[in-house]
């Protein structure tokens, strides 16, 4: 046993005898032992526990023979069993922590990096192409997002925004190597001309498996300005799955709803600002002006301002971001 307090040592195989125990702690603690009564010169648990009485709490437990004096102390880190620690403990060196089983368990930064997605490559689309994956790769991570709907033009009233695309981020697809994939980017939805509704944004769409293909529906286009009415954005039900012609379920997980062209307001009023989304800004509604366009992708343009019966502005096409 090493030291233990005031510089006292006890040797792997020593003998705990009464006058080191006095050295251990305050005399006074400990006045009634003395050496006659460790006739022997060996302490036990059942000696300690019948000569110190209640001066030693907590030691009419410890196992005989087990050489160990528990420090009853609500302050001390225990090395088992459960126990709460408060505060703000820092570490000299990194603590080792097992495989975590449970999501609120402590990791190490090996066992994150080794669960991290590790990509090799990627392949932006704006335009319709063909994805082909290369030798070794049977799944993908989709991004994509539908055209933007075209902001309405102004009249009496300003006209509404265009709405955004509904889009998909990191969506898991699998996929055959050396196998063409169709990639079909979804168009930008025009303004309206002065007291004209906006088009709507189309469609993005991403084939795979077969006959399975991914869509992501284009934004609604924004209303002109005789009622003002803002364009509402693609609809996370426009999401889905199709196969053969028939719809196959909405995607719950990475999906979501373009967001809605604003309301166009009164008479000589700004037009309502269009929809963005994750890779693009809604187009203004100006006073005294047209729509802006959107900027980015699948955003939707802004409304023309009313009472000047301007025209509203341009959404922009979707676009398709692959990793692998």
């Amino acid at each position: 046993m090493g030291d233990i307090a005031r510089g006292i040592n006890f040797g792997a195989t020593e003998q705990v005898t009464a006058a080191k125990l006095h050295a251990l702690v305050d005399d006074a603690t400990v006045s009634s032992i003395v050496a006659a009564d460790i006739t022997d010169g060996v302490i036990t648990n059942a000696k300690i526990s019948d000569v110190a009485g209640n001066k030693f709490t907590g030691l009419a437990n410890i196992p005989a023979g087990s050489g160990v004096i528990p420090v009853a102390n609500t302050n001390a880190c225990l090395l088992s069993d459960a126990q709460t620690v408060a505060g703000v403990k820092t570490f000299s060196s990194s603590p080792i922590v097992p495989t975590p089983t449970t999501d609120m368990q402590a990791s190490t930064k090996k066992y994150v990096d080794d669960k991290a997605p590790v990509f090799s490559g990627s392949q932006a689309f704006t335009g319709n192409g063909t994805f082909t994956p290369g030798a070794g790769i049977n799944t993908i991570f989709v991004n994509a997002v539908g055209g933007g709907g075209g902001g309405g033009g102004g009249w009496n009233n300003a006209g509404g925004g265009g709405g955004a695309g509904a889009y998909v981020r990191n969506y898991l697809l699998p996929v055959v190597a050396s196998t063409g994939y169709a990639i079909t980017i979804g168009n930008a939805g025009s303004g309206g001309g002065a007291g004209a509704n906006g088009t709507d944004g189309t469609a993005t769409t991403v084939a795979y498996a077969g006959s399975l293909t991914l869509t992501c529906a284009g934004g609604i286009k924004g209303i002109a300005g005789n009622t003002g009415t803002g364009g509402s954005g693609g609809t996370g039900t426009n999401v889905t799955i199709t196969a053969s012609g028939a719809t196959g379920g909405s995607i719950a997980a990475g999906s979501t709803t373009g967001m809605s062209g604003a309301n166009g307001n009164g008479d000589s009023a700004a037009g309502g600002g269009g929809g963005g989304g994750y890779w693009g800004t809604g187009g203004a509604g100006q006073l005294g002006g047209v729509g802006l366009a959107g900027s980015g992708y699948g955003s939707g343009g802004g409304g023309g301002c009313g009472g000047g019966a301007q025209a509203g502005g341009n959404g922009t096409p979707g676009y398709v971001l692959i990793y692998w």
